[in-house]
């Protein structure tokens, strides 16, 4: 099986395994970025007590992964429904895609989803992101082209760059008061994308974080950062 693998002090960079139900050796102690990007002969995963770290982008678009296992012994990982958290049940690493959920719900007390989590999801129709969420990453959910509506807790602040980009069926997005940004790309290219509510907290909107969606209509308050915006980019407004 150590054929599988390539490990140097620890962590394990390559991967040259036939896929199915991977079992991570204990010789691991860390997962380096982007190791099992894009593998889709990859149906479970299995995390050792000896792993205390995950990289950036592990298993991005791995969309045939059906649960991710951790031994109960590990100090820094757990397992919640199949999908892959840190030990406090804080951050979200890695959701398993192949679940094919329609609908998902953010455990409370997350208060950050790594980039790519769900990207390309593509049964994803809803999820429910807790008032506990404070951070959400780069293209956490990128292509996820069957989600309809999502509602942004205030306490995130930032929405980063294509975070709901390529969301082609994403018709409503409702923002809290408390986000201030709203980044690069945001909710680029999301074409069916009718209205979209912001709150007076959001104080900048990158120039292209709207690209393509020419259906838009903005709704805010009246004479607020976002109607100043809608102006500048002829985006119909509606003033709440």
């Amino acid at each position: 099986m150590d054929k599988e693998f390539k490990i140097i002090d620890g962590e394990l960079f390559e991967y040259c395994g036939n896929g199915g139900d991977l079992i991570i050796p204990d010789s691991v102690t860390s997962i380096a970025d982007e190791v099992f990007a894009e593998n889709l002969s990859l149906t479970s995963v299995f995390i050792p007590a000896s792993v205390r770290w995950i990289g950036d982008m592990a298993f991005r678009c791995c969309n045939n992964i059906i649960r991710f296992e951790v031994d109960e012994n590990n100090k820094f990982l757990c397992s919640i429904d199949g999908n892959l958290y840190s030990k406090d049940g804080t951050e979200l690493i890695n959701y398993a895609q192949g679940k094919n959920d329609i609908s998902v719900a953010v455990p409370k007390g997350v208060t950050y989803i790594r980039n790519v989590v769900f990207k390309e999801c593509k049964s994803l129709e809803q999820v429910h992101i807790p008032d506990s969420v404070k951070r959400i990453e780069v293209s956490a959910f990128r292509g996820c082209t069957n989600l309809t509506r999502i509602e942004i807790p205030g306490a995130v602040e930032e929405l980063v760059r294509w975070v709901f980009a390529e969301c082609t069926a994403l018709a409503e997005v409702y923002l809290n008061e408390g986000t201030r940004f709203i980044g690069e790309g945001a909710f680029a290219s999301c074409t069916n994308l009718r209205d979209i509510y912001i709150p007076d907290s959001v104080e900048t909107i990158f120039y292209d974080a709207f690209w393509a969606c020419d259906k838009l209509t903005i709704h805010a308050k009246k004479g607020s950062y976002a109607e100043e915006y809608a102006k500048e980019n002829n985006i119909p407004f509606v003033a709440i």
